[in-house]
């Protein structure tokens, strides 16, 4: 038996999505990405797949594969570990992951106490006790929510509040300044930087069209929806991102654009509704989408440690 490591390319997209996929068939069930979809993540504006992504061969097949990521300000760096089940899992995804942090440490926009984060299934016991041995400490849980869309009734706009579609024909930067006023509060960790998003919003093939929303009231943007076909489950939509301008919270306006989400959902014959959230993060989640019917279906745990 012979095993190597070697670095990743552009064809590899389906290479890393037949690995998580596996991965998450084996713990839940249900497929992760789709390739079109997940070709957003691995090949983007500030992703490399050949200088930042290793593969794991036995005998010449990809076994495992980690994916490296930073971006500006490059005060972070985040993981994403595939490795299904299979004879010597831990020693291959503690390979991988040393490999990774390698990675990382090769990145000279990097500092020693720059913020490495990973996310791991709950239910993965095995990866979870090797993340720990290696450092990483959880630092939060991210909730999967599933609600069905057939149970809301079609949202009221209050006065002075409109909604305009979002996506490829939209002013994307437009999008993402409100996404990043809405998150100024969050932690390091969560970001996404804007020639990702607009990249990922541009190609991601589950992002149709008329999906997404910009929330204005009184003619400024304050509030965005970004919704796309989810692909873990069929007949589903999923709120990818749900954000509000911090002035503008409190007013109802988040439960609305969750709610007109719902019905965007429903139009298109899909009777369930999913996204995700930092579990406790603010108080009040996730009792906004509970308050429409949402439950935790899943849980991810988030692993963070310095670089080094």
């Amino acid at each position: 038996m012979s095993m190597r490591l070697r670095s990743g390319t552009v064809a590899d997209v389906e290479t890393f999505t037949r690995l998580i996929n596996a991965q998450h068939q084996w713990l839940r069930g249900e497929d992760l990405w789709q390739t079109d979809e997940l070709a957003a993540l691995l090949v983007s504006p500030t992703s490399d797949p050949v200088r930042y992504d290793r593969y794991l061969e036995v005998d010449g097949v990809a076994v495992a594969a980690i994916h490296t990521h930073t971006s500006p300000p490059f005060d972070k760096g985040t993981l994403y570990l595939a490795c299904p089940p299979q004879p010597r899992r831990a020693h291959h995804a503690r390979y991988l992951l040393e490999a990774g942090l390698r990675l990382l440490r090769s990145r000279p926009q990097l500092h020693d106490a720059s913020t490495i984060n990973i996310d791991i299934p709950s239910e993965d016991t095995e990866l979870i006790e090797l993340v720990r041995s290696a450092g990483f400490a959880r630092a939060n849980q991210v909730a999967i929510m599933e609600g069905l869309t057939s149970d809301i009734e079609p949202p009221s706009h209050p006065e002075g509040v409109t909604l305009e579609e979002f996506g490829k024909s939209a002013d994307l930067r437009l999008g993402y300044a409100v996404i990043r006023a809405a998150f100024a509060d969050h932690p390091v960790w969560w970001h996404i930087d804007e020639a990702d998003f607009l990249y990922m919003m541009r190609k991601d093939p589950t992002a149709l069209a008329g999906l997404s929303m910009v929330l204005r009231r009184h003619d400024e943007a304050v509030g965005i929806a970004v919704n796309f076909q989810d692909t873990t489950r069929r007949a589903t939509g999923l709120v990818g991102l749900l954000a509000v301008m911090p002035h503008a919270q409190g007013l109802g306006l988040g439960r609305l654009l969750l709610l007109e989400s719902f019905s965007r959902f429903r139009n298109r014959g899909w009777g369930h509704a999913r996204l995700a959230t930092i579990y406790g993060y603010h108080a009040g989640e996730p009792s906004v989408y509970q308050s429409v019917g949402m439950k935790s279906v899943y849980f991810n745990d988030t692993y963070l440690r310095s670089l080094n």
